[in-house]
C-alpha cells in the first residue's frame, strides 16, 4: 500500500521540535523508517525541512515538499492541496497528522486526533485557535474514513461529543525517543544546571508550553505553600511561551515568590535528562491533557512525580505518580509534600517509573497507526 502522510508540522533539526504534533510526526516516521512492513510512505513536509540522516536512503520512505500558495499554512494546505498531492503520487490512503483533512480526496483519509480542547475548554484558547482549529476539526470528523486517537480519554470524548463509535477509533498511545537515555543525578553538575537557567540545587520541575490549560498559576500557589516550609526549594518552569501568558508570568510576583521561580524557556531534548535527574519532584498540574508526554518522559528519566488526575494522565501514569485534583491548590501542595517526604527511595521510585514507561514505544504507536491506515485503505 502507498500511504500519503501529511507532516507539515516538522521542523529541522528534529532535536529542537517544540510542538506536540511535530514530536508526534517525528516519532511515527522514525518508527516507520525502521519498519514500514511492505508499505511505501510518501511524506509531505514544509519548505526548508531536511530529513535526518537516519531517514535517508530508505526505499520505502520518500519526501515531498509542500508547494503552492498554501504551503506555509498547514491547515489551508491540507484543505486545498493535499487531495491533489495524494492523486498525483498515486496514494492508496491519506494520513492527516493534525486537525484537518482534504476538502476533496481521491482516496480514503485517516485523521489523527490529539485532543478536543477547543470544544471542551474553549476558554483556554484564542479566538484564532477556536475558529481555525474548531472549524477544521468539525469538517474533518465528517469527511474522514478512519480515526486514531492518542488516548482512550480522547476516544471516549469523540463518542460523547460527536457520536463517533469507539470501535471506529484506534487508540494509539505515544512513545519515547529511545536515543535519549536517563542520567544519574551524580553525573549532572551544578554548572550544567546553572547553564540551563536553574538557580539552585533543590528544585521542583514542570515542563510544558506556557498556556492556560497547563494550570501554572495554581502550581505557583501550591509552591508558595510548600516553599514556606522548604527555604532552599525552587521551582523550575521549562517550556516555550504559548498564548494568554501575561497573567501566568505575573503570578509569581503577586505571590512574592518570583525570586524562587526560574522560567528557563525551551529546553532541547538532549538537556531534558539533566533537569529530570536533579529535580526533587516533577509536577504536572494540567487541567486537561490529551496524553501527557512530559509525564511519560519524567517516569522514563527516573523523576518522582506529582500529577493531576485530569484527562488521560492516569492512563499514562498508572500507579506511579502521587495524583491530585488540579483545581485544588492544597491537594496539589499535599501531593508535592508527599513526594518530597516519601519513604520510598529515589532509586525505587525511579525503577517503578521506568517500568511503567517501558510500556510505551513509538514502534507500538506506529504499528497501531499502520493497522488503522491499512484498514481504511481496504488492505491494498
Amino acid at each position: 500500500m502507498r500511504i500519503g502522510v501529511s507532516a507539515l508540522a516538522l521542523r529541522s533539526p528534529l532535536e529542537s521540535l517544540g510542538s506536540g504534533i511535530a514530536r508526534y510526526c517525528a516519532g511515527l516516521l522514525g518508527a516507520w523508517a525502521e519498519d514500514g512492513g511492505d508499505h511505501e510512505f510518501v511524506v509531505w513536509v514544509s519548505p526548508g525541512f531536511e530529513e535526518p540522516e537516519a531517514w535517508r536512503n530508505r526505499p520505502h520512505l520518500s519526501f515531498e515538499v509542500a508547494a503552492g500558495p498554501w504551503s506555509r499554512h498547514k491547515t489551508l494546505w491540507e484543505w486545498w492541496s493535499a487531495g491533489s498531492a495524494a492523486r498525483e503520487t498515486g496514494c492508496d490512503v491519506w494520513f492527516s497528522s493534525a486537525h484537518a483533512v482534504p476538502m476533496r480526496s481521491p482516496v480514503p483519509t485517516v485523521l489523527s486526533i490529539q485532543d478536543l480542547f477547543t470544544f471542551t475548554h474553549p476558554e483556554f484558547y484564542t479566538l484564532k485557535h477556536r475558529l481555525v482549529i474548531g472549524r477544521a476539526l468539525k469538517g474533518a470528523l465528517r469527511r474522514a474514513e478512519g480515526f486514531v486517537a492518542i488516548s482512550r480519554h480522547t476516544r471516549d470524548e469523540l463518542a460523547q461529543r460527536f457520536g463517533i463509535a469507539p470501535e471506529h477509533v484506534a487508540v494509539t498511545p505515544l512513545g519515547l525517543d529511545e536515543r535519549i537515555r536517563p542520567l544519574p543525578a551524580a553525573q549532572v553538575s551544578s554548572a550544567e544546571l546553572k547553564a540551563l537557567g536553574v538557580g539552585g540545587e533543590r528544585y521542583l520541575l514542570t515542563l510544558s508550553t506556557v498556556e492556560p490549560r497547563k494550570n501554572l498559576p495554581r502550581l505557583f500557589e501550591a509552591f508558595a505553600r510548600v516553599a514556606a516550609e522548604e527555604p532552599d526549594l525552587r521551582l523550575v518552569v521549562a517550556g516555550r511561551r504559548g498564548w494568554k501568558t501575561a497573567p501566568i508570568y505575573r503570578r509569581p510576583s503577586e505571590l512574592a515568590i518570583a525570586d524562587r521561580v526560574d522560567f528557563v524557556g525551551y529546553v532541547p531534548d538532549v538537556d531534558l535528562p539533566k533537569l529530570f535527574a536533579r529535580c526533587q519532584v516533577f509536577v504536572l498540574p494540567s487541567i486537561i491533557e490529551g496524553f501527557g508526554l512530559p509525564l511519560l518522559e519524567a517516569m522514563a528519566f527516573g523523576a518522582p512525580v506529582a500529577c493531576s488526575h485530569a484527562g488521560s494522565l492516569r492512563e499514562v501514569g498508572g500507579d506511579v505518580p502521587s495524583y491530585f485534583d488540579p483545581l485544588d491548590v492544597e491537594a496539589m501542595a499535599t501531593a508535592i509534600r508527599a513526594r518530597l517526604g516519601s519513604d520510598e527511595s529515589r532509586e525505587e521510585a525511579a525503577a517503578r517509573g521506568r517500568r511503567r514507561a517501558e510500556r510505551f514505544s513509538w514502534a507500538d504507536t506506529a504499528a497501531r497507526t499502520l493497522e488503522a491506515l491499512v484498514s481504511a485503505g481496504g488492505g491494498a
